[in-house]
């Protein structure tokens, strides 16, 4: 696995400045990263909005900086 930009799809709604992580989901989508839900939750990614896209909804296609060391 290598860092760097990619896009996703996202499995829910993502608000920028609000949802900074990202962690892997159902049927390959990307849900915001809660620290304190059940269960086993991985960061894999921040999620990058920019002044187009300032948020991401769900089944839409966004961009996020893949860092697999995130979460180590």
């Amino acid at each position: 696995m290598i860092l760097g930009l990619t896009r996703v799809i996202a499995g829910e709604t993502l608000a920028s400045g609000t949802d900074y992580f990202v962690m892997p989901g159902l049927a390959g989508k990307v849900y915001a990263y809660a620290s304190a839900g059940a269960g086993v939750q991985i960061a894999v990614g921040r999620y990058l909005p920019n002044d187009v896209n300032t948020g991401g909804s769900n089944n839409e296609q966004i961009e996020i900086l893949f860092s697999p060391c995130l979460g180590v």
